[in-house]
């Protein structure tokens, strides 16, 4: 700030202020994060010359300001927030894909429907959350792609001839029915990683690992000789 001694108009040239062009103007600073109230007055202790300013804070101008950094943080939250809406949307579409891949695709044309209805059951829970647009569908979603990703990477080796985890005869529909749950199970793991949930990390953790342990138990089920060949 400059405050020059002397007779005169005083320049507040620090933090924006403008010229007082009186000795007793009441003139606003812009320049702190509270907006005072800045009054020249010829009672003030002087310096020379010069009256010094005397700086009230006003509690009307520090309300204001209070009212516009919560309006503009509620903006910014909104936004962030319409910006991941359309990411649920996405886990929901990747999860109904495999689920049709598997359940019309491979399960009707290997006759093994109540089979594949078992294994993609944990799907369901994304679908749901989803289509709520929850932002806890990503936690939902990903340890269920991620299991069918590597187990369609596992066929995909073998197809290859590079690995024999897994073995077995597919026809051309099962392997263009592999191509589409590898596919989405990316594209869902993907929008996870866009997605920003406001829950808690052991709430987020359990949301995981449940579904984790629930698609193990469903596939495993899945291969009994009640849903083997159905």
């Amino acid at each position: 700030m400059n405050l020059p001694i002397g007779p005169g108009p005083i320049r507040l040239e620090a933090g924006g202020w403008r010229e007082a062009k009186a000795a007793n103007e009441v003139i606003t600073d812009f320049g702190s994060e509270k907006p005072a109230i800045v009054a020249i007055s010829d009672a003030t202790p002087a310096l020379g010359n010069f009256a010094g300013p005397n700086i009230v804070h006003s509690p009307e101008a520090e309300e204001r300001m209070d009212t516009q950094d919560l309006v503009k943080d509620a903006g910014m939250r909104r936004e962030a927030h319409q910006a991941q809406g359309w990411q649920p949307l996405v886990v929901a579409v990747c999860s109904l894909a495999i689920i049709a891949a598997l359940v019309l695709g491979v399960g009707i044309g290997s006759h093994l429907v109540l089979r594949h209805v078992v294994q993609t059951l944990p799907l369901w829970v994304a679908v749901t959350l989803g289509l709520k647009r929850s932002l806890a569908a990503g936690w939902a979603g990903l340890p269920v792609f991620l299991f069918w990703l590597v187990l369609m990477t596992v066929i995909w080796l073998y197809l290859l001839g590079v690995s024999n985890i897994l073995s077995g005869h597919f026809t051309q529909l099962e392997i263009a029915m592999t191509v589409v749950v590898g596919i989405a199970a990316g594209v869902g793991i993907v929008a996870f990683f866009r997605l920003k949930s406001y829950l808690s990390g052991w709430a987020l953790a359990s949301i995981f690992i449940v579904l984790a342990v629930v698609q193990l138990v469903c596939f495993r089920l899945s291969f009994l000789p009640a849903l083997a060949h159905r």
